[in-house]
């Protein structure tokens, strides 16, 4: 089973759900959904796992849905066409994410409250569009084992 049957099936637990699987998962959720039912499924299963490690109040809403846009236009460079290409190439979403995160956020809105629980839009520099897109990279390639998900 792989890493995101794992996290959709909530059979992932919360130690192995480290920085480098977030991404990972993220990149593969992308790869399969439109960007907006991505984003859903990525937000429930990291809210589970917090809650499942005891730690409900770790989830924050504005860095998932943040780094998954970033995460999102990534795929879309053409130089990465894949889960390794990207690991391999250690963008910024996978080597400093946080100070990827301040270019866009003051550490003041990053770490309020509020940003933590509800999706803040940045207040420095803007995000990459995903929201206006409802296309991903499954909607050009043949159906597969995992589109049962």
């Amino acid at each position: 089973m792989t890493l995101l049957e794992e996290f959709l099936s909530h059979r992932l637990g919360p130690s192995g759900f480290s920085h480098q699987a977030h991404v990972e998962v993220a990149w593969g959720l992308l790869e399969r959904f439109p960007f907006q039912e991505a984003l859903g499924k990525f937000e429930a299963g990291v809210r589970d796992l917090s809650a499942r490690a005891g730690a409900p109040e770790k989830y924050h809403a504005t860095v998932t849905r943040a780094l998954l846009q970033i995460i999102y236009a990534d795929q879309r460079d053409l130089t990465h066409e894949s889960w390794p290409d990207y690991l391999h190439s250690a963008p910024g979403v996978l080597s400093n994410s946080r100070e990827l995160l301040l270019r866009h956020y003051s550490a003041a809105l990053l770490h309020s409250e509020q940003a933590r629980l509800t999706w803040c839009e940045p207040d420095r520099m803007p995000l990459p569009e995903a929201n206006s897109a409802n296309t991903s990279k499954a909607a050009n390639r043949k159906p597969d084992a995992h589109d049962h998900f």
